[in-house]
């Protein structure tokens, strides 16, 4: 595939337009992220802090996960603004990400999590979960109050003048009683509406006090009105009946692919390029078994003590392993469907599809230039994203979350947490909905422009369970870079589009780590991620091996063989009875005439 400097002249300065675009845009939301504090210093700092309590953290199993409070992100975004949530984190050192660290034993009810700040290396949080039968002295509920006044005014500095009491629950127990106090700031209530009942965010520290023991405590917590947590459920809802639709809508795609695939099953291309598809579908499965276990500390985290680990674990996989095959084999059956289908829609543009390189060669100079087009294409797409957000800010109230941040810094490895995300949205949905989806709607549908428009709505709206609100929004974006990406998908190729995908969703995954404070081995390891296919493209540049692909008369079987010759015969015997040649193939295929015997017999009875 050649291209043209013009061409390339005209990409350049739209990425730089898109970087643009994202720098004013999209950087900025970078510049609260503080990582400061890696998952082996807050596990030290933690157990460090249940040591000069007295605990034994020897005896206890181990998790550590990453946690954003996400309630309060999303209720800052829509009351404040992002930049009016940017100042009041500044202004109150609010921890809007942090490490949870839980210590805990197989079978027994009692354990302690810790929560410690990713940026200021100390404890903002802690629970000690007791048996209800547990015994503590007993103690006044005015000495358990100034019980918690002191800790909280030793260990936070708190100034009481600042505060208002705010409330108190007492739990009684067999044996002790649990007492809870609470205090609010006077200078923050952020109300969630105008109205005289919408009610308000306040600014929160508390402490729970069992005897002599403080087993729980929290600093600057923003308690969120109900009213905002009812209207949460309701845009999630509306995310997921849309989702649900769209999710109906692609496996109707898929069956048609499948039914596709077993009606051509003899087809050449689909036999030649069956065994990469194959290779890349195992590879696919190895990598999310993978990225299974480098989330480990999720699933012992969230593990229930009262049931046995193994068996807990156990009937994790159980339920997870199907679900890894469906997304393995999603890729495999629509892919050879697409190759098949791409010979009919487009004979023309062969770098649609990966059926070129697997009957060629992949180590070569075309695959670096359609490498590094995917990198211009993914700057055109933060860019774009990028505006289209600010857009929606601006008009719309749009506000959005950074899921794929709290993933990637849970897992042992975030880098191949990244890895993974990216390798397997882009190869699933660029083959569904660009190679299958486009070729499949130029066929069935005549029309490309409607093919783009139908692959690119579908894929979009398939989005709609992402928490970016309003929950409409999320689908018009992604299906406008849908738009995008199908356009570059039919001028420069799938591996292009495939390449901006996986670029796309690891540079969300780890931009924090690349763009915020964070330690060297997370914004290195970040980096390796990002460039992975641009070491690739090094590689084929230096390799530049010969793009001469295999001639497909050389590659039928005997049955092909044997329908070649039969149809060649029949073609020369009839010439001056049948319809002309474009008609003929038309025919002959709706028939369920191999694509490629037919071209090569009407090419061999009528042209050699």
């Amino acid at each position: 595939m050649k291209i043209t400097w013009e061409n390339w002249l005209i990409l350049i300065v739209l990425a730089i337009v898109g970087f643009m675009a994202w720098f004013q845009f999209g950087y900025p939301q970078f510049f609260f992220v503080n990582l400061s504090v890696d998952k082996q210093e807050a596990q030290r700092i933690a157990e460090s802090y249940l040591s000069s309590s007295g605990a034994d953290t020897q005896r206890y199993l181990k998790a550590v996960v990453f946690v954003e409070d996400s309630d309060t992100d999303r209720y800052l975004q829509k009351t404040l603004g992002f930049k009016g949530e940017g100042e009041f984190l500044r202004k109150y050192n609010y921890d809007l990400f942090f490490w949870s660290i839980r210590f805990f034993r197989v079978g027994q009810k009692e354990e302690y999590v810790v929560m410690v700040s990713s940026k200021k290396r100390e404890v903002i949080g802690f629970r000690h979960s007791l048996e209800d039968t547990e015994a503590r002295i007993a103690l006044s509920k005015n000495v358990s109050k100034r019980k918690a006044e002191e800790f909280l005014a030793k260990n936070f500095k708190t100034n009481f003048s600042e505060l208002d009491f705010h409330e108190e629950k007492i739990r009684k127990l067999e044996k002790r009683t649990d007492y809870s106090f609470s205090w609010e700031n006077k200078g923050v209530y952020i109300p969630w509406s105008d109205t005289e009942n919408g009610g308000g965010a306040k600014l929160i520290i508390g402490a729970t006090i069992a005897g002599n023991e403080v087993i729980g405590f929290y600093n600057n917590y923003l308690q969120i009105p109900e009213k905002f947590g009812r209207f949460m459920e309701k845009q999630l809802a509306a995310g997921q009946y849309i989702g649900s639709i769209s999710f109906i809508l692609m496996l109707i795609m898929i069956c048609w692919a499948v039914f596709l695939l077993a009606w051509r099953r003899n087809d050449v291309i689909m036999h030649i390029s069956k065994p990469w598809y194959f290779g890349m579908g195992i590879a696919l499965f190895v990598l999310l078994i993978l990225s299974i276990l480098n989330n480990f500390q999720n699933l012992l985290y969230e593990y229930n003590t009262s049931t046995s680990l193994v068996a807990s674990l156990g009937q994790y996989f159980i339920s997870v392993v199907p679900n890894i095959l469906f997304l393995s084999v999603v890729f495999m059956l629509p892919g050879l469907t697409g190759e098949s289908l791409r010979q009919e829609a487009y004979p023309d543009k062969k770098q649609i599809s990966f059926f070129h390189f697997v009957n060629s060669t992949f180590w070569c100079r075309t695959l670096s230039r359609m490498i590094i087009l995917g990198y211009l294409l993914f700057i055109m797409l933060i860019g774009l994203q990028a505006a289209l957000f600010s857009f929606g800010q601006k008009y719309f109230g749009v506000w959005v979350e950074r899921l794929l941040l709290v993933d990637m810094s849970s897992s042992y490895l975030p880098f191949l947490a990244a890895l993974v995300i990216g390798s397997r949205a882009s190869l699933n949905e660029e083959v569904l909905f660009r190679l299958f989806g486009i070729t499949w709607g130029k066929k069935y549908l005549k029309s490309t422009i409607l093919a783009l428009l139908v692959t690119s709505v579908i894929w979009g709206f398939c989005h709609s369970e992402y928490a970016i609100f309003p929950i409409w929004f999320r689908g018009v974006e992604v299906s406008t870079m849908g738009l995008l990406l199908g356009f570059m998908f039919l001028r420069y190729g799938i591996i292009t589009v495939v390449v901006a995908h996986y670029v796309f969703d690891v540079f969300w995954g780890v931009a924090p780590y690349l763009l915020g404070r964070v330690t060297p081995y997370l914004f290195y390891s970040s980096l390796f991620a990002i460039l992975l296919p641009l070491f690739i493209a090094i590689i084929a540049y230096l390799i530049n091996g010969k793009e001469e692909e295999r001639p497909l008369a050389w590659l039928l079987n005997k049955h092909q063989k044997f329908n070649l010759e039969v149809l060649i015969n029949f073609l020369k015997d009839n010439k001056k009875h049948l319809p002309a040649p474009e008609k003929l193939k038309e025919e002959l295929i709706s028939h369920g005439w191999d694509v490629s015997v037919v071209e090569l017999a009407i090419k061999m009875a009528y042209y050699s």
